[in-house]
Parts: structure tokens; sequence; C-alpha cells
């Protein structure tokens, strides 16, 4: 099982979206996908959810908070967190606006490490502890995260709790100077290569995708509460809509394969 963090210290950039729709490819592609909300905005759980059932499982406490509660308010360690099934093949740990409540107490614990304090570790390895008995439980392929638009202790958290991580950055074309730069950023200070010569983002095999602006096929989507790619004419998806829902769906199925692979997880069947 293989947990993959999505995150960017930006706002409205795609983030959530791009985890929503990863999950869905990944659950056509005949994978079990987890995905854990843990952006105290729950964006990604109101993507899946209905205001109703949202409102239910914030009051009976069956959200990723709950789950981690007991420790950080020293009653007691980590539970097992509910697991909602939107679809078939997809598990959710809902998000909760009170999951903010945990960013000091695991900001204090930081520097505890150093110390070699056990509350520390123990505090500090909560969310992988958690996410990780809810994707024993429900024998995930693959455990997704979204964290929100920060760089705080939450969020450190939770790519330790990653595998690997995805900075996601759309850029403007006021930027673009910019972003012509990072293939040979990438070798040189990640990949410790020397850069030769100039490669461009579409040349570049550490760039695994390049997804389109897919303009309105998103509102479209919010509205019928499903991913771009499954839209139907009754959704609203006619005319030229039909051929950008056709080209979405092999853009995310790319994705969705070229992710997998760099993850060394098996290859799934024609999707």
């Amino acid at each position: 099982m293989k947990t993959i963090a999505v995150f960017s210290n930006k706002g409205g950039v795609g983030k959530t979206s791009l985890v929503y729709h990863l999950a869905w490819m990944y659950a056509r592609l005949d994978y079990n996908v987890l995905v854990a909300d843990l952006d105290p905005q729950a964006n990604l759980t109101t993507m899946f959810l209905s205001d109703d059932e949202l409102e239910r499982l914030w009051e009976d406490s069956k959200t990723v908070d709950a789950s981690l509660r007991p420790l950080l308010a020293g009653t007691g360690d980590v539970t097992t967190p509910h697991v909602v099934a939107p679809t078939s093949g997809i598990g959710l740990v809902a998000g909760d606006m009170a999951l903010s409540g945990a960013e000091d107490e695991l900001s204090s614990e930081w520097p505890a490490c150093l110390d070699g304090k056990e509350r520390a570790f123990r505090v500090l390895s909560a969310i992988w502890r958690t996410l990780q008995m809810a994707a024993k439980e429900t024998a995930s392929d693959f455990l997704l995260l979204d964290v929100g638009p920060n760089l705080g202790a939450l969020n450190r958290a939770a790519l330790v709790a990653a595998d690997h991580a995805v900075r996601l950055d759309r850029p403007v074309k006021a930027y673009g100077r910019w972003m012509t730069r990072i293939p040979d950023a990438y070798r040189v200070h990640v990949l410790d290569d020397d850069a030769t010569e100039t490669v461009a983002a579409v040349d570049d095999c550490n760039c695994l995708a390049t997804l389109k602006h897919f303009r309105s096929l998103m509102p479209l989507a919010q509205e019928a509460r499903k991913p771009m790619f499954a839209l139907k004419p009754a959704d609203g998806a006619i005319g030229g809509h039909t051929r950008a829902v056709l080209g979405c769906y092999q853009d995310f199925k790319g994705l969705a394969r070229a992710i997998a692979r760099r993850c060394a997880v098996p290859e799934p069947g024609p999707g």
C-alpha cells in the first residue's frame, strides 16, 4: 500500500480536485483507494458527501479528528477512524474543522522529538498510525492525502505519513519564465544530476502529466457531484463538452497510471 500526499502552500490551485479525480480514476481502474481529508476546511469531504451526510458524521464524531482526539487530549491513544464508502472502491476518512485544534499540540511536540520523548513520537506519528489502521481494515492499494494550503505542523505530520508527496502549483503566464526553470532545477537540486542542457517540461521524463484547464467541466461536475470524466449529456455535457469529457478521462487515466508506476504498484487491468 502506497501513501501519496498532495499539497501546496497556496490555495485555489486545484489540489483537492486532483485528489478527488484520482480517487475516482483509481476506483475505475479496479484499485481500492482510501482518501483522507486532512484539511480542516474539509472541502474534499464535501465533494464526496452531501451536507446532510457530512453533518451526521460531525454530530456522531466519525471524522479523522475523533480518531486523534484521545491521544491529543491525553486520555488514550489513536483509534481506527470511521471510513465512509462514497462508491465501490473508494473509502473516505472525513475531514473536520476541529482538526485545526491539533496544530498547537503537533507544533509543540516537534522539538520534543530531539529530546527523545516518547509522547512526542507518538503524537507526530498519530496521523500515520491512524490512517494505516484504516488502510489495513479496507485492504487499500492507495492512500491519498489531501492537506491544507500551508506548511504548518499539521501538514508536516501528514507529509511524514506519506511515501510520496506532490507539491502542486498551477502556473499563470506571469510566472511562465520561472516554470521553464523547474525541470533543470529539479534535476540539479533534487536528483543531484548535472543539467547540461535545458529540458522543457513537456519533454521532461520526471513530469508525470500536464493537465489541461477543463474550463466549464468543473462547474458541471460540482453540480452533478461526480468527476468531470464521468459527466453525461443529462449533466449538461453536450456538444463540445462531450469531447472534452473524453479527453479529461484519458488525461486522468494516464496520470493515475504514471503515478502507480512511479510508486511501484502493480499495473491495473484495462480501464
